[in-house]
């Protein structure tokens, strides 16, 4: 088992009823990661629909922000990740939407790999 950490680019979009959507970019595929890998279309599979964001991640981590959908997005080829954020995490919130957080990291682990 490996463990993959990548830095994720977050898009801001403002919504027709003025809220904001959050989009994490995770990686593009056919393109050699951080890490060394090249991730192929669907080689992730996910065990749920949503995951929780954590302010932190690493043991001992425990302050959950938000919630995430990671999937993979045939049009853009890319594994894409959109996000919410709680209201628990207003000062967070600004800062995405101000740009001063523009990245999210992302960790998993793989079984197989070559």
């Amino acid at each position: 088992m490996k463990l993959i950490t990548n830095s994720a680019e977050i898009k801001v979009t403002e919504n027709e009823d003025g809220s904001k959507s959050f989009q994490g970019i995770g990686s593009e595929v056919g393109v050699e990661n951080r890490n060394g890998i090249i991730l192929t279309p669907n080689c992730i599979e996910f065990a749920r629909e949503r995951y929780p964001l954590l302010y932190e991640h690493g043991s001992g981590s425990s302050e959950v922000i938000g919630d995430a959908k990671v999937y993979y997005d045939l049009a853009t080829n890319k594994y894409l990740t959109d996000f919410t954020l709680y209201d628990n995490a207003p000062n967070i919130n600004k800062a995405v939407e101000n740009g001063a957080f523009d990245s999210l990291s992302i960790a998993y682990y793989i079984t197989d790999y070559e």
